[in-house]
């Protein structure tokens, strides 16, 4: 699939990725900020706010109504961590004009552009009773990841692995900064998002790309041009491995160990690593899920995963608290395994293959198809699936075996239950 790319303003690019093939049509807008402790729980209240009313659809209810008309278009609004960038989207999943028999394509979009553009306000600031309600429900959702242990050991490890980085800071929010919130606070930064951030627009599936640029056009020409840029995001090196510990009322302890891999992710090494992650617990071939897991029954899971923009790989693993050495020496076992190049053909092929199935995947949804594309913008040229899926079936097991010299443990942290034994 060719991707079509136009700068509407400096600082705000369109990204069309047209396929006919498909009934929907996904619009997607980005803002791209740099992920800062003073900024990043108003960033995450924004959308909330933003979505629970504007001038022309005065509450939550309203604007589902209005998705309703739009033949259950379907609205998202939030903001993730992208490397040490947080990104807030707005994005309007619907079906196309073919199918819907009429321009269905200028109302989402006049849907999303109102809730980005015309918020309630009052006094120079976002309206009181909106803010105070959305604060509090952001509230209850920062409090909720407490239940969710296996998310909380993520976020503890990321945190204390990347003390004093933009990485290390919760993209979620906090309580503590939450509590220092005002609407006219709040209302400033979103403003100076609206005129300093980077800007991507995307669209994909089937639509009218005559009709997709003029939309496009229009919004950039409201948002003007900037000197923006995406965030930069700083990657280290590991140092000496850091053990911390947490103890909650958990039935379950929770082993999670970040590792800092010294690899390019703008570089062909970066083709190999995502096989050494996969051979290592990306899947049902690895090491992890078949050795660790099955052979051992160490864990009630084990796998993997790469952070490709600040070049970090994670193991998350459920265990019984008294098994937390021996399940700690049989991970570090198997990425020694790697290392040595002890990875049989079914490791390596089934890794290989479970790659390869996972990007042919993508093709079968408008979605999926944007976020891979969008994921790849702070890394320069992008790359179509069928060129990814080419280089992943060029590396060898040497290359793997290469690539596992760097990747380095760099913090261990457990989530130990109350009455487990300290480590």
């Amino acid at each position: 699939m060719d991707i079509q790319i136009k700068t509407l303003a400096e600082g705000i690019a369109l990204y069309m990725l047209p396929d006919e093939k498909f009934k929907n049509c996904v619009q997607g807008i980005y803002f791209n900020m740099p992920l800062k402790k003073e900024t990043a729980t108003a960033l995450a209240l924004l959308p909330r706010l933003l979505t629970a009313g504007n001038t022309k659809y005065p509450g939550r209810s309203k604007i589902t109504l209005k998705t309703e008309e739009l033949y259950g278009t379907r609205v998202q609004c939030g903001t993730e961590k992208q490397g040490e960038a947080q990104v807030i989207s707005f994005v309007g999943d619907a079906i196309c004009d073919r199918y819907a028999g009429e321009a269905l394509y200028g109302e989402v979009q006049s849907l999303l552009k109102t809730i980005i553009l015309e918020p309630k306000t009052e006094n120079e600031g976002f309206s009181e009773e909106v803010f105070k309600r959305e604060k509090e429900s952001l509230r209850e959702d920062i409090k909720s990841i407490i239940n969710d242990k296996r998310r909380l050991a993520l976020i503890r490890c990321s945190e204390e692995m990347c003390k004093g980085e933009p990485y290390g800071i919760r993209a979620d929010g906090t309580e503590e900064d939450l509590d220092a919130l005002s609407p006219k606070g709040v209302y400033a930064l979103y403003q100076e998002m609206l005129k300093t951030a980077k800007v991507d627009i995307f669209v994909t599936g089937a639509f009218d790309k005559a009709v997709a640029e003029k939309a496009a056009e229009e919004f950039a020409t409201i948002l003007g041009g900037r000197q923006a840029a995406y965030p930069e995001t700083t990657r280290n090196k590991a140092g000496l491995v850091r053990y911390v510990e947490d103890k909650e009322n958990v039935q379950q302890g929770k082993l999670v160990i970040g590792y800092r891999t010294d690899v390019d992710p703008k570089s062909d090494d970066y083709y190999a690593l995502m096989v050494y992650n996969a051979v290592f617990g990306g899947g049902t071939a690895s090491k992890l899920f078949n050795n660790v897991r099955e052979k051992m029954s160490l864990c009630y899971y084990a796998s993997s995963g790469l952070e490709k923009a600040k070049g970090l790989l994670f193991v998350q693993s459920g265990i019984e608290f008294s098994k937390y050495n021996v399940a700690l020496e049989a991970i570090g076992a198997q990425a020694d395994e790697i290392r040595a190049g002890n990875i049989s053909d079914a490791e390596f092929y089934g890794s290989v293959q479970g790659i390869i199935n996972q990007l042919r995947s993508y093709k079968d949804s408008p979605g999926l198809i944007l976020q891979y594309y969008r994921r790849q913008l702070p890394f320069g040229a992008l790359c179509d699936m069928e060129t990814v899926i080419e280089k992943i079936g060029a590396v060898t097991p040497a290359d793997v075996k290469r690539i596992a010299e760097k990747v380095h443990m760099d913090t261990v942290y457990f989530l130990n239950g109350t009455g487990g034994d300290s480590i």
